[in-house]
């Protein structure tokens, strides 16, 4: 008797549940129609001093151009790198390999095996 009770209690929830409209899964909107997109045009703005901190980028297929503080210095462009300044260049590492390259980009006289580099605070240590 108390099932019988519970169902017809139930039986309406039920019903209205089934009788509401199913979505498929979210509405798909174009990245044009959901954003509305505004371009800033410094190119009339004075430049600036350049950024405090040393970054890099691939300026060809096999030069990747180091920009420090004062100066770019090129660096051979054989796979990701990670580079910290030391003396007047900077010690990069390629994979597994660490050399020093001077800042008008001749390497160094040799190469060392390594799994990693760690730069002190101040980045006056490699």
């Amino acid at each position: 008797m108390v099932r019988i009770v519970a169902a017809l209690a139930v039986a309406p929830l039920t019903l209205a549940l089934l009788a509401q409209p199913v979505q498929a899964g979210p509405v798909a909107v174009s990245v044009d129609e959901a954003v509305p997109r505004q371009v800033l045009d410094v190119s009339d703005l004075d430049a600036g001093a350049r950024p405090q901190v040393a970054w890099a980028e691939r300026t060809s297929r096999s030069v990747m151009t180091i920009h420090g503080l004062t100066a770019d210095t090129p660096a051979p462009a054989d796979g990701p790198m990670t580079f910290a300044p030391m003396g007047s260049g900077y010690v990069v590492q390629h994979g597994s390999e660490l050399r020093w390259i001077g800042s008008d980009g001749t390497p160094g006289r040799r190469t060392w095996r390594s799994g990693g580099m760690a730069v002190s605070a101040g980045g006056e240590a490699v």
